[in-house]
């Protein structure tokens, strides 16, 4: 009786081994079958980036010339670092043990081909196409995805407002940017600088004065760096009145082109305040050879606005006296 206990114990052992080592040899094979990057198309060949989120607003990012372009903005330029950052992350993808595979799972995730929270199609220089859906959140930072055509869903780490349909997260925010060192002339209310051999000055300095250089060039990086922080087009631009303008300057450049530069409090029209494109604080600019207006975030413009002659500019007395009392301090350090 116990010989034969025994026999069947080994014999239960012996096939739990052998279920276990068949499982394994399973699961390797499988994971041997499914390695490789989840993106077939080359990230370098995506020329047309195409979002779409659940309620049906859609945003094209196109590639012209080696640069991004926004066509629902007239081709302003694009984000290009923020893009090709998003790219990456996709092609970097490596295929592995999915979350699930079943058509319930991508109803429920929001990664099915009709129910899902953004849509991501990029089109390829040949033709090629892949799309991507993205769906709700598994955890911090990451969202569930799946491939067009495939059943497998996985998790990536990328947040929702990185695959915005607005135009305005896509900007290049610094498409406004001028080089300080190409401005010749600046012309602003009261104040006038010009460049000579120490660098941009009021025109009216006198013997008796100095510039406080770096509250100036603070001053000049403020007015050749603004920061857009929105984009109004003709149909935006329909939604507002624009009141008086409260502040404008202009910029002259080494080319002898120059820029102007009109800054207005955004009023908002008839349309009801929370349907009102843009109803923030941030003022509105208006610059010559730009048919759009833009949106500038309002630190910078309240920097520019607030300035004056007597505040970047002192008795060149002072000046002396200044600098011996930092010479002393120094000695004393």
């Amino acid at each position: 009786m116990k010989k034969g206990l025994f026999i069947c114990s080994v014999l239960v052992v012996v096939q739990l081994a052998v279920t276990m080592l068949v499982y394994q040899r399973a699961r390797q094979e499988d994971r041997t079958v499914q390695t490789g990057p989840l993106l077939t198309m080359d990230v370098a060949a995506v020329q047309v980036l195409e979002l779409e989120d659940r309620d049906g607003r859609s945003l094209v990012v196109q590639k012209e010339q080696g640069g991004w372009l926004l066509p629902a903005l007239a081709d302003l330029p694009a984000d290009g670092p923020q893009i090709q950052r998003l790219l990456e992350r996709i092609g970097t993808v490596q295929r592995g043990w999915p979350e699930a595979t079943t058509a319930e799972a991508a109803l429920r995730f929001r990664v099915a081909d009709d129910q899902f929270e953004r849509k991501l199609t990029l089109h390829g220089k040949d033709g090629t196409r892949e799309v991507w859906y993205f769906g709700v959140s598994p955890g911090l930072r990451r969202l569930y995805f799946r491939v067009d055509g495939d059943q497998e869903i996985h998790s990536l780490q990328v947040l929702a407002h990185e695959l915005e349909v607005l135009a305005d997260a896509w900007i290049d925010a610094s498409l406004l940017h001028v080089e300080a060192d190409q401005v010749e002339r600046v012309e602003l209310p009261g104040l006038t600088l010009v460049r000579g051999a120490a660098g941009l000055q009021p025109n009216d300095l006198s013997q008796q004065e100095d510039v406080i250089r770096d509250r100036l060039d603070t001053f000049i990086g403020h007015l050749t760096g603004l920061t857009v922080t929105g984009v109004l087009g003709s149909e935006s631009k329909a939604g507002f009145d624009l009141d008086d303008s409260f502040f404008s300057y202009r910029l002259v450049l080494a080319d002898d082109s120059d820029r102007g530069y009109t800054l207005y409090r955004p009023v908002i029209g008839e349309q009801e305040e929370e349907e009102a494109i843009g109803a923030d604080s941030n003022p509105i600019l208006q610059v010559s050879g730009y048919e759009q207006l833009f949106r500038v975030a309002a630190w910078q413009v309240e920097d520019i606005t607030g300035i004056s002659r007597e505040d970047l500019v002192r008795p060149l007395s002072e000046g002396k006296a200044l600098s011996a009392i930092e010479a002393q301090d120094l000695f004393v350090q």
